[in-house]
């Protein structure tokens, strides 16, 4: 699927995917999130004041946490590289923003976390699949800011179900 952008046709975008008027500011904030809180409620504010301090950026809040779901490069990376057993986190190193509940998790239980957490959001597997799909062909184009954010809005309700389980924000981003 190839659509135009606006300089090339000389017309305004046309769908959900065009391109989007929030460029991503590198410097984004540094933002508090209570990160070890289980609170539905709690994380419901926590993840509203967290897209907004990232100027309304689903994509800004969650960062890489797209890369994790079902077809997701992390998960390809993992794979290939024969980490899906190794722990995805040492505290070892001092580390202190990954949750210590889940030190000595795999990526491959990881990733059986989040298809745990698909499932009990309730998000479409379909829909997923496709917004990665057009995330993957608009990568790199004009295009790819809207796509990107399309996906990662999509994927909320998943990041809010491993926030309740225990999981960190960051544990989420590395």
């Amino acid at each position: 699927m190839s659509v135009p952008d606006e300089t090339q046709s000389g017309s305004p975008p046309s769908n959900d995917f065009e391109t989007s008027t929030a460029d991503y500011d590198l410097n984004l904030p540094d933002i508090d999130l209570g990160m070890n809180d289980t609170d539905p409620g709690i994380i419901d504010r926590q993840i509203h004041d967290g897209i907004t301090a990232y100027g309304g950026s689903s994509f800004g809040f969650v960062n890489n946490f797209f890369g994790s779901m079902p077809g997701g490069y992390k998960r390809r990376l993992a794979e290939a590289a024969g980490m899906m057993n190794r722990d995805r986190v040492d505290h070892s190193n001092g580390d202190t923003q990954h949750s210590k509940e889940f030190s000595g998790y795999s990526f491959a239980d990881f990733f059986e976390d989040i298809d745990g957490a698909i499932e009990r959001s309730g998000i479409d597997q379909e829909e997923l699949t496709r917004l990665q799909a057009t995330y993957a062909e608009f990568a790199g184009g004009p295009n790819e800011s809207a796509a990107l954010e399309a996906l990662c809005s999509f994927i909320i309700p998943v990041y809010r179900e491993l926030r309740i389980m225990g999981y960190s924000h960051y544990d989420m981003w590395g």
